[in-house]
């Protein structure tokens, strides 16, 4: 018997809207610096948890995760732009419904004492003046909401 790993996908809606929201955070000098890496794939996904000290009852649970990076070459600000587009993909996520957690990644070691940002640089390939500033993991829905069921109770003019 081949046992199957059971995945629960994430509607390709609300990843889009999670990252918009991150995207419509204004950047303070005016330019746009923050880049997102999507990772679906399961493997990847195990890879990150074992950098990212996600080793915890969620880890398990996780089924989407977002890098949230900051071009540094290109601004100054590039920390604080980054870090306010992960709050505003938090906003976006919890507006869905969807369990979620992140992670900051700034001067972070692994268990190891391994920097974390070249841990992520190796795995997933992102241009060196691209910093990670944050980890966006997404787990599943524990509830019996969809996606779809929060858009049937948005109206508009009229119920």
């Amino acid at each position: 018997m081949i046992k199957r790993e059971r995945t629960h996908a994430i509607h390709k809606h609300a990843i889009h809207n999670i990252i918009s929201a991150g995207r419509r955070f204004l950047s303070k000098a005016g330019k746009n610096t923050v880049h997102f890496i999507v990772v679906q794939d399961r493997v990847t996904l195990r890879k990150i948890e074992g950098i990212n000290e996600l080793r915890s009852s969620k880890a398990e649970k996780v089924v989407l995760a977002i890098l949230i990076l900051g071009d540094h070459s290109d601004n100054e600000h590039w920390i604080e732009d980054a870090s306010a587009a992960s709050a505003g993909m938090r906003i976006a996520a919890q507006d869905f419904g969807l369990p979620h957690y992140c992670t900051y990644l700034r001067d972070r070691t692994d268990a190891n004492g391994n920097d974390m940002e070249s841990l992520l640089q190796h795995l997933l390939l992102f241009p060196l003046h691209m910093k990670p500033v944050a980890l966006m993991a997404l787990t599943e829905p524990t509830g019996h909401s969809t996606v779809l069921d929060k858009l049937k109770k948005i109206h508009y003019g009229r119920w």
